[in-house]
């Protein structure tokens, strides 16, 4: 995996908007998804995870992106679960997370809300 001065994680950690393009729909479900983005100065393609985690009277939308490969986007597009895929790809590195207040930060936890529960 490579980056860009622009893509490094703590550097996206402190843009909003997110430099980062759409590229392709692993999964989508009513309270959660799994995409494909990309940096554009770079090319590197990045796993995006979001989670609606949420009652009765709360609905928190986390979001969470890390850096995939090539091979990682073919088995995601193969898999027969891509969500919790995607959740295990997420949960096995440092990754970027939008708290549903909108703050960005970089995360290395062993758990995070919203993916702990699906891996």
């Amino acid at each position: 995996m490579t980056t860009c001065a622009r893509c490094v994680l703590p550097i996206l950690a402190s843009e909003d908007p997110l430099p980062l393009e759409h590229q392709e729909v692993f999964a989508r479900e009513a309270h959660e998804g799994a995409s494909r983005t990309r940096c554009p100065a770079c090319g590197q393609d990045f796993l995006r995870l979001w989670r609606e985690v949420g009652g009765w009277d709360i609905e928190d939308i986390w979001v969470y992106w890390v850096p995939i490969t090539t091979a990682e986007i073919a088995q995601l597009r193969a898999a027969s679960d891509p969500l919790k895929q995607a959740s295990t790809l997420v949960m096995s590195r440092t990754r970027l997370v939008r708290m549903p207040s909108g703050t960005l930060h970089v995360s290395s936890e062993s758990r995070e809300i919203g993916i702990w529960m699906h891996t």
